[in-house]
C-alpha cells in the first residue's frame, strides 16, 4: 500500500482532498506575491493556519488539519483583491473609514468573504473550505453549529488574533483586544483563555520552521518583524528571557556583589566614564572613545568571563561588521566580520533597526531560540548572557555594542549597571556629534 493510499484510507478522501487542494492553491498564490502587501497577507494567512491548528488541538473543537486549511483560506477574498485589484485595495486602505467592512462594501459592492466564497465555488473547492470562509464572530456562535460553522468560527477567531497582532496599537492594547476576542466566544474556546501568549509564541516558532517548506518570504514581512517585537515585549512582561534593557530590573536575577570578588562593576564603570569625559575635552579620535567604552564594559563585567565588541553598520549593505573587540580569539573575530541585519525577526536586526536595547539572560532559553539567527547559534558552544545596545545618531543606526558572558556574570547586570552601559553608549553618540560639528559649521 502506497503512502498516499494509506493516507486516504486513514484520513478519508474528502479530508485529504481538502488539505491537498488548499496547499496547492496556497503555493500558487505564494508564487504571485511580488509586493510587501501580498507577502504580508500570505504570511498572515499561514500564521493564522498554524495558530488555528494549535487552538483545535487544545480545544478539541474541530479537526486540527481542517482547522489549518480553513484558517489558511479564511481571508482568501482579501488576498485575491490585493493580488488582482491593487487599485481598489489601495482605496480601501486609504479610505480612513472607522468601519473597514463598510469601506470594502463601498469599493467592491460585497465583502471580502463573499469574494472568497464565490471564487472557491467557481473553482469547485471542497464545500467545507468554501463554507468556512464565512465570518462567524463570537456573538453568532451557538451550541448546535454545523461542522462548517465550527470551522468558520475558529478561522474567524485565529485570523482576528492575527489581524490584531498586525495592527499598529501598543502591545498592551493588543493583549487586551485579543483577550476580549477570545472571551467573546464564551465556552467554545475557554480552554485557551490564559494561554494565548504561549500559543502565539509556539506558532511563531512553527512559522519560522515551515517558512522554507512553503517558500514564505518571512524576512520581507513586516508582520513577522512585528511578531518578534510582540514576543520580546511579552517575554519582558512575564519576566522571562528577553527584555528591553530599561525594564531589566525584574528580568535579571540580581545578586548582592561579593566584596571579596574584586572591584565593584559600578566603580570600574565610573572610572571609565571619567576617562571618556577627559577624552571628549581633549584631542581624541572616535576609535579612542570606542576602545575605552569597550574596555570599560569588558572590565566591569569580568575579564576572561565576557566579550565586548563594537559592530559597525555597513552603509551600503545589510550587514554590521566587526570593528573592535575584547575577550575573543582571532578565530572568533572572523565570525563577526559580516553579521547580517536584513530587517528580519532576529535579535540583531531588531536591536539595530527597531533601536531596541536588548538583554538576554540565557541564550539557551527556549523562548529566545526563535529570535537567534542560525549563524549565531552555531557559534554558541555554551549558554551565555547577551546585551545588545544599538548606536543611533540622528535617528540613523550606525552600529551595535555587543556584550556576552558566562551565566555566572549575569548577576552583575543590575538596573544600575545596565544604566551605566547605556550612558557609555551615549558617550559614543556625544563623541560623534562633536566630531561632526566642524563640518556642520562649514555647511
Amino acid at each position: 500500500m502506497t503512502t498516499i493510499s494509506r493516507a486516504v484510507l486513514l484520513l478519508g478522501f474528502d479530508r485529504v482532498r481538502t488539505v491537498a487542494t488548499g496547499l496547492i492553491l496556497f503555493e500558487h498564490l505564494q508564487a504571485q506575491a511580488k509586493t510587501p502587501e501580498l507577502v504580508d497577507a500570505l504570511t498572515m494567512s499561514f500564521y493564522s493556519a498554524i495558530l488555528g491548528r494549535a487552538v483545535a488541538d487544545q480545544t478539541n473543537f474541530v479537526d486540527p488539519e481542517e482547522a489549518f486549511i480553513s484558517a489558511l483560506f479564511h481571508n482568501l477574498g482579501r488576498t485575491l483583491v490585493a493580488l488582482y485589484l491593487p487599485t481598489e485595495m489601495a482605496a480601501i486602505k486609504t479610505s480612513g473609514s472607522k468601519d473597514p467592512d463598510a469601506a470594502v462594501h463601498r469599493e467592491l459592492g460585497m465583502s471580502y468573504a463573499a469574494v472568497g466564497i464565490a471564487v472557491a465555488r467557481a473553482l469547485n473547492l471542497p464545500s467545507k473550505l468554501a463554507g468556512s470562509m464565512t465570518r462567524i464572530p463570537g456573538s453568532q456562535t451557538h451550541d448546535s453549529m454545523s461542522d462548517e460553522e465550527k470551522l468558520g468560527s475558529l478561522a474567524t477567531l485565529t485570523n482576528g488574533i492575527t489581524d490584531t497582532l498586525a495592527s499598529q496599537i501598543s502591545t498592551g492594547d493588543k493583549r487586551v483586544a485579543i483577550t476580549r476576542l477570545v472571551r467573546s466566544y464564551g465556552r467554545h474556546f475557554a480552554a485557551i483563555d490564559g494561554t494565548v501568549d504561549t500559543l502565539i509564541g509556539k506558532a511563531v516558532t512553527e512559522l519560522q520552521a515551515f517558512s522554507k517548506t512553503f517558500r514564505l518570504n518571512a524576512p520581507a514581512s513586516t508582520f513577522v518583524t512585528g511578531l518578534s517585537e510582540w514576543r520580546i515585549d511579552s517575554l519582558a512582561s512575564s519576566e522571562n528571557a528577553v527584555a528591553a534593557a530599561s525594564e531589566a530590573g525584574g528580568l535579571i536575577e540580581v545578586a548582592d556583589a561579593d566584596p571579596n570578588a574584586g572591584e565593584l562593576p559600578e566603580t570600574t564603570l565610573t572610572r571609565g566614564l571619567h576617562e571618556i569625559t577627559n577624552l571628549l575635552i581633549a584631542d581624541y579620535t572616535l576609535d579612542d572613545v570606542l576602545r575605552v567604552i569597550l574596555e570599560t564594559m569588558y572590565r566591569a563585567l569580568g575579564v576572561g568571563r565576557t566579550r565586548a565588541f563594537f559592530l559597525l553598520k555597513d552603509p551600503t549593505a545589510p550587514f554590521v561588521r566587526f570593528r573592535f573587540g575584547l575577550g575573543q580569539s582571532t578565530g572568533e573575530m572572523r565570525s563577526w566580520l559580516e553579521v547580517p541585519v536584513d530587517r528580519g525577526g532576529d535579535v540583531f536586526s531588531l536591536a539595530l533597526h527597531r533601536q531596541k536595547d536588548l538583554v538576554i539572560k540565557d541564550s539557551n532559553s527556549a523562548e529566545v531560540a526563535p529570535l537567534l539567527p542560525d549563524w549565531y547559534k552555531s557559534l554558541l558552544t555554551s549558554r551565555r548572557f547577551v546585551v545588545l545596545l544599538p548606536l543611533v545618531v540622528d535617528q540613523k543606526p550606525l552600529g551595535l555594542f555587543y556584550v556576552d558572558g558566562e551565566p555566572s556574570a549575569a548577576s552583575l547586570l543590575t538596573p544600575a549597571v545596565l544604566n551605566y552601559l547605556k550612558v557609555l553608549r551615549g558617550q559614543a553618540v556625544i563623541a560623534i556629534h562633536q566630531k561632526s560639528l566642524p563640518s556642520r559649521r562649514r555647511r
